[in-house]
């Protein structure tokens, strides 16, 4: 079996499909800019998925929820 014989497991490619954004918050978010990419299957060279490009902004928006995230949990 050559390594371009094999597949994605079906859980994988369901994800995969629905072009995950930013995971800000405990939640996936589209880039702010709506920017995408492809990722890249490098022994077949097949798109398999397009993901959210974070940005400055998207940047800014991560930190300040992960700021908040410690200041519940350092404050409990």
């Amino acid at each position: 079996m050559k390594i371009t014989d094999l597949k994605l497991k079906p859980k994988v490619q369901i994800f995969l499909d629905e072009n995950v954004g930013l995971y800000i918050d405990g939640n996936y978010v589209p880039a702010r800019s709506g920017t995408m990419f492809d990722v890249i299957n490098p022994a077949t060279e097949e798109v398999i998925a397009k993901v959210s490009e974070a940005q400055a902004e998207d940047i800014d928006i991560a930190v300040a929820a992960a700021d908040r995230s410690h200041l519940i949990y350092t404050t409990s």
